[in-house]
């Protein structure tokens, strides 16, 4: 038996992040200060975005650059993707 009352409420947190500071922060054009963070919150959030930076810049690779190259399915999610 597992006492889960003593365990804080799971969370769902939604972050919002820029596509521009997302390519920053995967091309190292958008580095952590080199003073250091400012409290261990701000080195998370900072762990998070980078996290979120590989993610992209792993879709962005995938993604072929010309239309005629992609697949009749969308990448990020299973329903057809409509081609013009």
């Amino acid at each position: 038996f597992v006492d889960e009352t003593r365990r804080p409420p799971p969370t769902l947190r939604i972050v919002l992040v820029s596509e521009s500071d997302l390519r920053r922060v995967a091309d190292s054009k958008l580095r952590p200060p080199a003073s250091g963070f400012f409290n261990k919150r701000h080195e998370l959030r900072y762990r998070t975005l980078v996290d979120f930076a590989r993610n992209f810049h792993l879709q962005l690779i995938r993604m072929p650059s010309r239309a005629s190259q992609m697949a009749s399915r969308s990448p990020f999610t299973s329903a057809k993707a409509h081609r013009h």
